[in-house]
């Protein structure tokens, strides 16, 4: 019964199902020295776009370094998609949703 239950959650997950989720960093792995690494990182990335624009390439999309979220940066999320369920619930009232952000 357990194995059921344990095979159904795996099968929700976003990679068993195709979707490649964002990696997350935890907040107990960031130090100052991760940040330096993940700064020099994004940089580069930049350097690399900028490098094959001006060869007339087109230059291909670097996703940033992973951060990690604080509870601030959850709460910002949370009040926005509260402001924004709010704001359509107000123009169209036929298409109410309660569906939580998909961060």
């Amino acid at each position: 019964m357990q194995d059921d239950a344990l095979a159904d959650r795996l099968a929700r997950l976003p990679q068993a199902q195709g979707k490649e989720s964002k990696p997350v960093r935890r907040m107990s792995d960031w130090s100052v020295t991760v940040e330096l690494l993940s700064s020099i990182l994004n940089r580069l990335g930049e350097l690399t776009q900028a490098v094959a624009a001006l060869g007339g390439a087109k230059p291909h999309k670097i996703t940033p370094a992973p951060v990690p979220q604080t509870a601030m940066d959850r709460a910002r999320n949370r009040r926005r998609f509260d402001n924004h369920r709010r704001l359509v619930a107000r123009v169209l009232p036929q298409k109410r949703t309660n569906d939580p952000p998909s961060i």
